[in-house]
């Protein structure tokens, strides 16, 4: 079975802690487009690039904590 050693992962961390109070805002409006550009690409009808890696896409959110201990 032969792999492919490239892999690629993007991976969305929306908190406040290590930034400025719009770091957390700045990353679910980016994830949000990363979403949104997998969406359009499902629904091309003509050939196109997206439908080579929209398929090994995977989006996962993870909720953190607000509170301060």
């Amino acid at each position: 079975m032969k792999t492919d050693p490239r892999k690629t992962a993007a991976v969305f961390f929306p908190f406040d802690s290590f930034g400025s109070a719009g770091t957390g805002g700045g990353a679910e409006l980016l994830a949000d487009a990363v979403r949104e550009m997998l969406a359009d690409n499902c629904q091309e009808k003509m050939p196109a690039r997206g439908h080579s890696y929209t398929p090994h896409i995977q989006v996962r959110e993870t909720a953190f904590a607000t509170e301060r201990l």
